[in-house]
This record gives C-alpha cells, structure tokens and sequence, in this order.
C-alpha cells in the first residue's frame, strides 16, 4: 500500500512540471544570427503552439492548445527529440495520456486513461524495450488484454473473462500461429469449414456438382482479416499435398471437403500455381494534356477450361476497386451460371486425385473486405 501511495504522488507532481515551466520560460525572439531563442507561439488549423528553443533546436517545454485556452498536450523536447514528460488531455483537462521519453527513446512509465479517470493501459519501458509485460483494462477494471508484442506473448479478452485471442512475437512479428476463442471458450481460429451448397446466386442446368467453400458475409462473423492483401488477390500455392490461398499471414487452406482457416507466419508455399483475374473493368489513358480518359466497358471474356467454356461478364464496378463479373460455365447438356461475382480469381487443380481437375473460382469484394468461394466438379 506504501508503494502504491508514493507512485500516485510522484505521478501528481510529475503532472506539474510543464505549467511551472512555462511561466518560467522567456519570451521568444530572433537573436543575431537569425536563431530562434526561448518560448515562440504559433498555430496550425485550429490548433495554437507554443515551443521553446535553444540556438533554433527544439529545446525545453511545449504546449499545444486551442484559442479557448483548453491545454491539449505539453510536454519537452531535447535537441529537437520527446524528452522528460509528455502528457495528453481530454477537453475538460482530464489526463487522457501519460508517457516519459529520453531523447526520444520510450523511458519509464507510459499510461492511458479514460475520460472517467480508471485506467485503460499501462506499461514500463527501458531504452524503448517493455519491461515485463503491458496490460489493456476495460473500464470495468477488467483485463483486456496483456503481454509482450515484441518479444513474447500476447493474450487479448473478451468482456466476460473469457481468453479471445493468443498470439507470440518475435521482433515485434507474428511467430507462430493466431488462436482466436469466442465468448463461449470454443476456438474459432484455426478452425475447419465445411463446404455447403450453394443458394440462389447459382442457376445450375448442367451435370456438375458446385459448393461454396468459403462465405462470411457479415463483418461479425469473420475470423480473418485480409486487410490491402484481398484487393491484389490470393497467392495460391502448394503447402506439401495442400492448396494454400494466402493473403499476406492470412491463410485459407483447400481440403477436399472445405477449408482450414489460419494466421500464421509459420506456414509456407512451395509452388506457387497460376491463376487468372478480374477485377475493375476501368482502363485509364493518360492524354498529352495532362488529364486523363476513363472508359468503362461491358463485354465477354471467353475461357477454355476442363469442365467447359467459362465465360466472363465483365460489367459495372461495385465499388472503386471492386468490379462486377458473373460467370457461366457452358457445358453441352447445360450451363451452370453465377450471377453475383465481384472481383474473379479462377484456377484449377485436382485436390482429391481422381484424376479430374476441379474448378475453384474466388469472388472477392475489396471495399467490403469480403471473400467466397466456389468449387466445381464433375
């Protein structure tokens, strides 16, 4: 309890210091040789600053703060360099943020807090290395999360106490692989999916055999997150008798009956296998001028593949960087069509070696980080 008190007071004065400093500080002025020297105010947007300099370096207190006089952050440089205290303020000058520097390096104790005043992080550093571990709080007092994500192991939680994630770094990267648990305890990463057949979107006529592989609509429901990877596609590759779809750490592994989900960056490609894409239909043209031709054309785009011509439907954009393309497998007794693809990935192979290569198709929307996909057989 001694020890406890006595932090709460150092932080207290600790808070002090930059007000003190700044009544303390000298008036700003240009010296002879066109240096700044002492405290010069200035403003950016809506934001007013006051800083302190030594022979034009950034040197000693800082204060940035609206025209009402609402103090929004202070704090000290050193040879233009975070130094001492740096503290943050919500508008009403509750501290929102607590963090000590030397020389730019993190040293010492860093806090956040919210607007209430409980405790939302804290840690300790030395030289810009976390000594121990650093803790995550909900407002309840509740642990959010706790660990190390340079070099150790980071566990998140869920609301009710429940582990939600568990992760290991090394040189502040992924080592290993991502496990994610829902409120219940039950793991849902990685995880296994089996496939399904599809809905209305598909108008199947033909003799071949469709299911969906892979469908998370809802943002909810999505246990990876492909992030900028999705808008360039999937690099599809071979991981020993497996068909990897891979998306930067994230990875979705084809099985003959479904997908393995993961985050890893453990898991590697041997052969990477050739696809073929679609996305936005727009073709840009750069003109002598300096301005620049757009065009936008609809039309149909025929491929050989062994199940049957794949035609193509290149339409719309759905979104800036997300195209519109359904798709119909013409075969001589029937068509099998899917009427809402967005952007296209396509390739083939034979996962379950009956001889018979199966077609995969992907649809990804970018803007909605959304992927599906589909799989076709005899």
């Amino acid at each position: 309890m001694l020890v406890a008190i006595r932090m709460k007071t150092i932080t207290i004065i600790l808070i002090l210091v930059p007000f003190l400093s700044f009544s303390q500080t000298k008036e700003g002025y240009i010296d002879e040789n066109g240096w700044k020297q002492g405290m010069h105010k200035g403003y950016s947007g809506s934001w007013l600053f006051e800083r302190t300099y030594v022979n034009d370096t950034l040197t000693g207190p800082f204060r940035k703060y609206t025209k009402d006089g609402t103090t929004w952050e202070t704090g000290f440089f050193k040879n233009k360099e975070y130094d001492s205290l740096w503290i943050e303020y919500y508008s009403d000058g509750s501290v929102e943020t607590i963090k000590n520097y030397n020389q730019g390096i993190k040293q010492g104790e860093f806090k956040e807090f919210y607007k209430s005043g409980k405790l939302k992080y804290e840690a300790v550093f030395n030289s810009d290395t976390l000594v121990g571990e650093a803790k995550n709080y909900f407002e309840s007092g509740a642990i959010r999360a706790k660990g190390n994500r340079r070099n150790g192991e980071w566990i998140t939680y869920h609301a009710n106490g429940e582990i939600a994630s568990i992760e290991k770094f090394k040189d502040g990267k992924l080592n290993g692989d991502l496990f994610k648990y829902n409120e219940k305890g039950e793991q849902i990463l990685p995880v296994f999916i089996k496939q399904t057949f599809p809905d209305t979107n598909v108008v199947n006529s033909s003799n071949l055999n469709i299911y969906v592989m892979f469908d998370q609509p809802k943002r909810e429901q999505r246990v990876l997150r492909f992030g900028e990877h999705l808008f360039r596609g999937a690099t599809v590759c071979l991981n020993g008798s497996n068909i990897v779809l891979k998306y930067g750490n994230e990875y979705v592994v084809l099985k003959e009956n479904g997908v393995e989900l993961k985050t890893s960056s453990t898991l590697t490609c041997s052969t990477e296998l050739t696809t073929t894409k679609f996305g936005i239909n727009r073709e840009v043209k750069e003109l002598p001028i300096g301005e620049w031709d757009i065009k936008y054309i609809e039309k149909d785009v025929d491929h050989k593949t062994s199940l049957g011509k794949l035609v193509i439907h290149i339409k719309q954009l759905k979104c800036d960087d997300t195209g519109t393309n359904p798709v119909t497998l013409k075969r001589q007794e029937g068509n099998l069509e899917i009427l809402n693809i967005d952007n296209l990935q396509f390739f083939e192979y034979d996962i379950n070696n009956d001889g018979q290569n199966e077609l995969y198709i992907l649809s990804y929307a970018s803007c909605q980080g959304y992927l599906k996909i589909y799989k076709i057989e005899e």
